[in-house]
């Protein structure tokens, strides 16, 4: 079994990472759904078939310890932009991400949240477009001196915002570059819109190692 570790990094609600690296056990397999066991056994490379169960497994044992209860087959309910809820209670409400070998869990009583984490690597000036960014985000980046601190910028943005559009939970109907979130790591509040309906959120950002990670929360 692989235990979730807690960190924490201003969020208003429980973060935890999981380490990926290692094997899977036969009581993280057994915790999966039906659905899971096959979704996993589809995956053609090994390490994404392990990074999958374990990370899945352990949001389980997460949700479970936070009051949601889950049978064998039980299978999560999603809205009808494909995001994933626990069926029944009105929480715990949990957003799940991975990048490499960490994952990134984000639990909470008190309403829909999200979380994003992403490697830091590498950008290209091609990855800098207006389907992501606005104006002023595409600016900022750009105007920020190439290497890490680019990189960082990039990511930090990307993270933000896929944060916040997870915790709406509208998915691809809402275009990345019109959820504006700047590119630095501090907390801040924005409005979400999707089909003329707006949404006040929530978002912050940190680091874990190599990894650059952000949350948000539905206000």
């Amino acid at each position: 079994m692989v235990a979730a570790l807690r960190i924490y990094a201003d969020a208003p609600f429980d973060l935890w990472v999981v380490d990926l690296s290692k094997k899977p056990q036969r009581d993280d397999i057994a915790l999966l759904s039906v659905a899971e066991c096959r979704r996993a056994g589809r995956f053609r490379f090994r390490r994404d078939r392990r990074r999958y169960i374990i990370a899945h497994a352990e949001l389980r044992r997460l949700l479970t310890a936070h009051g949601a209860a889950f049978a064998r087959d039980s299978a999560y309910l999603a809205n009808d932009f494909g995001k994933p809820h626990v069926a029944g209670a009105a929480g715990p409400h949990f957003s799940l991400s991975y990048a490499d070998d960490v994952a990134l869990i984000g639990l909470s009583d008190a309403g829909a949240i999200g979380v994003d984490i992403e490697t830091l690597r590498s950008i290209d000036d091609d990855d800098i477009t207006s389907d992501i960014f606005d104006a002023g985000e595409s600016a900022a980046i750009s105007g920020t001196c190439s290497g890490p601190a680019r990189n960082g910028a990039f990511l930090r943005a990307w993270t933000r915002k896929e944060a916040a559009i997870k915790a709406v939970g509208t998915g691809l109907s809402t275009p990345p570059a019109s959820v504006g979130v700047g590119i630095t790591d501090d907390i801040r509040q924005l409005l979400v819109v999707c089909s003329g309906v707006q949404t006040p959120v929530e978002v912050g950002s940190f680091r874990i190692g190599d990894q650059v990670a952000a949350w948000a929360r539905v206000l």
